[in-house]
């Protein structure tokens, strides 16, 4: 699959914010914020959170446990957690994202992924929440790590702003399946000197690579020779300890 530069430049700059020497060493709800600002800074939201939790909206009741944010008010918080829990929430969102997590997890979704506009627009629960909140498009990730276990991801916009697109809830699902801070019970500490001497030009190959790219894929994209590609793929093997692309894959991302 070859991605739009966009989400190229999404990737790259996710990859470098992930990198910094001040996330790198933070505890875990540090991380974790600084994260969520990352992400509202590449994908242009004005506020996110990360949470955990347990329950399963088709077996029993989704009860968060973790919540961490940036960007909302008091009162916004506030309207998020009551409707959230509302029984038309777990319905209408909640309840119809467990047919899709049927064929992989994590996922990522936008608002019209799950609520088309008419749906949206004509719904008085759903038009309340924008009232309460002046919150209207958003994105979100989640991961099931067991039948009852969950962490997500949710970006948001405000009304009257530009809808999110797929290329946001594509990275989105990228971060919950990948960044291992963001997971329930991850490793909290990453050495920062991992990334010591990796150029730019080579974090893109790499976040190219770990998509799944080819060598004349990631060539076509950066306008370089297929050469140059593996002279910096031999240099990130090198770097990491690696052979090959998959042992890279296995060193450098979570398993799903």
């Amino acid at each position: 699959m070859t991605l739009p530069l966009r989400e190229v430049a999404h990737l790259e700059g996710l990859l470098k914010a992930l990198t910094k020497p001040s996330l790198l060493v933070g505890d875990g709800e540090e991380r974790r914020r600084l994260t969520i600002n990352a992400l509202c800074d590449l994908l242009d939201a004005d506020a996110g959170h990360w949470s955990w939790g347990r329950g399963n909206p088709t077996t029993s009741t989704i009860a968060p446990l973790a919540f961490i944010d940036v960007g909302f008010t008091a009162d916004q918080r506030v309207a998020l957690f009551q409707h959230a829990l509302h029984p038309e929430t777990v319905r209408t969102f909640q309840g119809r994202l467990m047919p899709m997590l049927t064929e992989r997890s994590p996922l990522g979704v936008t608002r019209r992924d799950v609520l088309a506009d008419p749906e949206w627009l004509e719904s008085t629960h759903w038009q309340d929440y924008v009232r309460l909140t002046g919150l209207d498009s958003w994105a979100h990730a989640i991961h099931y790590h067991s039948d009852d276990t969950w962490c997500c991801v949710h970006l948001v916009r405000h009304s009257g702003r530009e809808e999110f697109g797929p290329e946001a809830a594509r990275l989105l699902e990228q971060a919950v399946k990948n960044v291992g801070w963001l997971l329930v019970g991850a490793v909290e500490s990453v050495p920062p000197e991992t990334f010591t001497g990796l150029t730019p030009r080579r974090r893109t190959v790499m976040a190219m690579l770990l998509d799944g790219l080819s060598r004349k894929e990631i060539a076509g994209q950066l306008a370089i020779s297929e050469e140059t590609v593996g002279d910096h793929l031999t240099a990130i093997y090198e770097h990491f300890g690696v052979r090959t692309a998959g042992e890279l894959a296995a060193r450098f991302l979570r398993a799903s």
